[in-house]
């Protein structure tokens, strides 16, 4: 003889409450036996810096189980290309991912790489690249290949016009 549909899915569901209700006093059990923090958790704070990392750490202190205070020690190793650069100063600084307009031209120096854009494209050397090793990368922009499609499949060229 078949179960009936109707008592499978209440088996089903009693199951998967049964599991519920024992992860819940499991998880319960574990948040007792855990540290419990002492005062407010200390702020997180940057204990060393390199042009593609930043260790991050956090000092948390709690009462143990005998009263005593202690503390514990969290350490995060954040790893990004880019993350920081040398300022002029020679300190490793925040690379920041933006333009900012100075008078004829917008740069981004905040970064490994410095790169400046002049306002106009057709000015010589438009585009100036300083690599992290110093050396510096200049050029301007010649036009922009398009493809006419009023014309079939012919290929032209877009020139840039001066700005006024």
């Amino acid at each position: 003889m078949k179960t009936p549909v109707s008592f499978r899915i209440c088996r089903h569901w009693s199951l998967w409450a049964c599991a519920f209700a024992g992860f819940s006093l499991v998880s319960h059990a574990q948040q007792s036996r855990d540290p419990q923090p002492a005062d407010a958790p200390s702020k997180v704070s940057v204990t060393a810096r390199s042009a593609h990392e930043r260790i991050l750490e956090q000092v948390t202190s709690f009462a143990g189980d005998d009263g005593s205070l202690r503390s514990q020690t969290n350490t995060v190793v954040e790893l990004a290309t880019g993350l920081h650069y040398l300022d002029d100063a020679g300190k490793w600084a925040e690379s920041v991912e933006a333009f900012e307009l100075v008078p004829g031209a917008a740069r981004a120096w905040k970064g490994q790489h410095r790169v400046t854009l002049a306002h106009n494209p057709n000015t010589p050397s438009a585009v100036q690249h300083r690599l992290p090793d110093g050396r510096l990368l200049s050029s301007h922009v010649h036009g922009d290949p398009a493809r006419v499609t009023s014309c079939g499949t012919r290929s032209s060229w877009m020139w840039a016009k001066p700005s006024a």
